[in-house]
């Protein structure tokens, strides 16, 4: 039996994409639900990693309007933030990956967990003014005519463009976590309905200098997208063509596909995440999850259903802060719900199962009670203080839980850790670390024995990063030790490259500068922002590269002098700085 991940509930564990044009579209009329949905405040918090599990560091997240950075484990965190309760939306940003989100339900005054894996920009050709055909490994085509490419600005494109995409099997395990939002769409109606994808292309064109290009006004590039085997029966002759909306988190219908033979042929007027889908009626499903009476964050909830066409449907959420799971589900349909102990990666046998629907409107179900004799085995509680360089406690951080192959993360804002997850590692030792994310530092990793009960006392939080940049301008010198990175638009070293830091202030400042070495180098681009609000360009500036190596994780180093407009409109101003930065892509 094929299993489909159709559709995750919350959003709790889903993720990428990529910006080429801005598509901002309108939303009124009003969508169409059976529910009135409003804006709550709320918070959340996630990893986000690559396609092996590896933690990627230093990438931008955004959510609402708020936005910051991963840390050395890939998890960001915000606190208290007012977004739709249907459509929470959080993005993240990394040179050399696609870009990555997710769409999920949020609860007034709850944290959701969610985790994100981004898909690297992989070129699978090139093709020039003349026009051209790339064609990936799985089979996905795309024919584009003659002078089909431009240029941010509009204007024809005549150099050779790098062709970055990605397809993404419909029937992989870990769908949820590698797509962009959730699989709801906007149908031309203007109604919001469930999809079942017959398959996703992430599609970015890039210039000689790694700049983003775009489909030129008025062309249309042929796109053709394999139907996977386990799906073929079961594909209709005709189907929608849906692209992700990266400004609304939602996927928006924009044309259709036929099939032809076993692939799926259609014409797309621009380039960001594109899916072949059928659509269905929704309705809202939530329930929240118990265990000895208290909430229980991070279970695995889901939801499996039959096809009817020889597979089985998955839809899965993690439970937030308040032990909640919540999402949109097909009308009329009978439900097996399974609960593991695991968040993100089911393992062992279900801790819970029942047979749940069919529904016709919205339902919250009973809560759901967790017999701890089945949980004897696979339940800790972990307490302890997290404090920091000054035994204060640690206001904005979190413990990291490390059992076996498996990493859990409590999070605090006054320094006290009192977290229960359930798990399914059979390790004799625990590893508990405190990471600190105003100081941007972390305790030396310590080892406890494994127990259903760990008080690891106090962890002080004092390792610093060994990255900076520090500017002087107008009589004030600023140091800028969070968030510090560097990497290229290519990935391959040399290129666009882009110098980023910020502090605990809300100071923060960017350099960009095409780098091939050691050397001075012309910047294009830079900016300074001030708490207070004082943002601040650059203007006939160098930036000089000391120590250089295109190796991933080596450090590079440097200075940079110049000019800056003076934010009072007295003409500019003078500055200067040095930087330290480990490469990251």
């Amino acid at each position: 039996m094929k299993k489909n991940i159709l559709f995750v509930l919350a959003g709790m564990i889903m993720f990428t994409s990529c910006k080429k044009d801005p598509i901002v579209e309108d939303l009124t009329p009003p969508i169409d639900t059976t529910r009135n949905f409003i804006n709550v405040n709320t918070s959340v918090a996630g990893q986000v990693v690559d396609i092996n599990n590896a933690a990627i560091s230093d990438a931008t997240v955004s959510f609402g309007t708020e936005t910051t950075t991963t840390d050395a484990n890939g998890i960001f965190k915000f606190e208290n933030v007012t977004v739709p309760e249907n459509r929470a939306f959080v993005k993240v940003q990394k040179a050399g990956f696609f870009h990555g989100s997710r769409t999920f339900f949020a609860y007034a005054n709850q944290r959701s967990n969610i985790k994100i894996s981004l898909l690297e920009k992989i070129i699978q050709g090139t093709v020039g003014a003349s026009g051209g055909t790339v064609t990936t490994p799985e089979g996905v085509k795309l024919e584009f005519p003659a002078n089909a490419i431009a240029d941010a600005n509009g204007n024809l494109y005549t150099g050779t463009v790098e062709v970055a995409a990605q397809y993404l099997d419909p029937t992989v395990d870990n769908l949820s976590l590698i797509m962009p939002g959730d699989l709801r769409g906007i149908t031309t109606d203007n109604v919001e309905e469930g999809l079942t994808s017959y398959g996703m292309v992430a599609v970015e064109l890039l210039g000689s200098s790694g700049e983003l290009l775009n489909v030129a006004d008025g062309k249309t590039v042929q796109l053709t997208m394999p139907v996977a085997s386990g799906q073929t029966s079961s594909a209709p002759v005709e189907i929608p063509l849906w692209f992700f909306d990266e400004t609304n988190g939602v996927w928006k219908e924009e044309g259709k596909a036929t099939l032809q033979g076993n692939e799926y042929v259609g014409e797309v007027a621009h380039f960001t995440f594109w899916n072949c889908d059928v659509n269905w009626d929704l309705i809202y499903l939530d329930g929240s999850v118990l265990l000895e009476g208290l909430s229980l964050e991070g279970a695995n909830v889901c939801l499996n259903f039959d096809s009817g066409q020889g597979w089985e449907y998955t839809a899965c959420d993690v439970t937030n802060s308040g032990g909640i799971f919540s999402g949109q589900v097909p009308t009329n349909t009978t439900f097996t719900l399974n609960i593991y102990p695991a968040g993100y990666t089911n393992c062992g046998d279900a801790i819970y199962t029942a047979e749940v629907g069919p529904f016709t409107t919205d339902m919250t179900l009973d809560p759901i009670n967790i017999d701890p004799s089945a949980v004897i085995d696979n339940s800790m509680n972990v307490s302890g203080t997290l404090v920091d360089c000054d035994n204060n406690p640690i206001v904005n951080g979190y413990a990291k839980i490390k059992l076996g192959w498996a990493q859990y993360y409590a999070y605090t804002t006054d320094g006290t850790i009192d977290y229960t997850f359930t798990h399914c590692g059979t390790a004799t030792d625990v590893e508990i670390t405190a990471v600190d994310l105003d100081d941007f530092t972390q305790s030396d990793a310590t080892l406890f024995t494994a127990s259903s009960t760990v008080d690891f006392g106090e962890l002080q939080g004092c390792i610093s990063l060994a990255q900076y940049i520090i500017y002087d301008y107008n009589g004030t010198t600023f140091t800028l030790t969070e968030s510090v990175s560097l990497f290229d638009s290519l990935g391959t070293g040399v290129g666009y490259h882009y110098l980023y830091g910020s502090d605990a202030n809300q100071n923060s400042c960017s350099l960009q500068a095409i780098i091939d070495g050691p050397g001075t180098f012309d910047v294009i681009g830079f900016y300074f922002s001030t708490a207070n609000g004082t943002f601040v360009n650059g203007t006939d500036m160098t930036v000089t590269v000391d120590q250089y190596s295109a190796v991933i994780g080596e450090t590079n180093s440097g200075t940079f002098i110049g000019n800056i407009d003076d934010p009072n409109g007295g003409g500019t101003l003078p500055i200067t700085g040095s930087w330290k930065a480990i490469r990251q892509f």
